[in-house]
């Protein structure tokens, strides 16, 4: 089950992240040392609440950080969406303004791709999702992305990453790892999403896949 420590370990965690993130993405990783920044103001007023199991992610091409949903102290889903601009020192609550905004969820899977930001899976207190969902930030829009393919079954807690097309592909692909499927079963599956062709392919992992796991994470690192 989903579950907390306290409210100030949620408050501590989503502050963290949000410092070291924007630190890393302006190049402090080069001095390759963390630095607390929690008295720094990065932000305006306007910053998410404190919350956990939220899903976060950065557009290269855009520059700006991304964040959604999560549960709160008191075990609420969340689906509120905030725009983190660090170098404008803002952040934007665009839930109120956004189309088709998806329900509450948690430990959802968050990357973006050519300018667009995608979510996979995630849990509520009633069910665990499948679904992939695209919010366009020109168009301030949510959309339900209609695919060929076999998906991944529905999961939480799963490794969530854009990278590199396979070989004889092209473009960049949506890649999903594990997680915790219904019923609380470890899935130790991959597969990858073409966007631009709309395809879910399921991927070979021989000759050594890794052991089924779930509340990992998942990057590409050259390509």
């Amino acid at each position: 089950s989903l579950q907390v420590r306290s409210a100030a370990s949620v408050q501590l965690c989503l502050t963290v992240v949000l410092c070291l993130t924007v630190d890393l993405c302006r190049g402090a990783s080069k001095q390759r040392q963390w630095r607390d920044s929690s008295s720094e103001k990065y932000f305006d007023e306007s910053l998410p609440s404190a919350r956990y199991a939220h899903s976060m992610t950065f557009d290269a091409e855009s520059k700006l950080l991304f964040l959604f949903g999560g549960q709160t102290s008191s075990y609420d889903f969340l689906n509120d969406m905030f725009v983190l601009d660090y170098w404008g020192r803002s952040s934007t609550n665009v839930s109120a303004i956004t189309l088709a905004s998806p329900g509450p969820r948690a430990s959802s899977g968050m990357a973006a791709v050519n300018g667009n930001v995608y979510i996979f899976g995630g849990a509520d207190d009633g069910q665990v999702f499948g679904d992939l969902l695209c919010f366009v930030p020109s168009e301030l829009a949510w959309n339900s992305v209609s695919y060929t393919g076999t998906a991944p079954v529905a999961r939480r807690d799963l490794g969530f990453a854009a990278a590199a097309a396979p070989a004889n592909e092209t473009g960049e692909w949506l890649y999903v790892f594990g997680g915790l499927g219904a019923d609380d079963v470890l899935l130790g599956d991959l597969a990858g999403f073409d966007p631009a062709a709309r395809r879910w392919h399921a991927l070979p992992q021989e000759p050594h896949p890794p052991p089924a796991r779930h509340q990992h994470g998942l990057a590409a690192l050259g390509g």
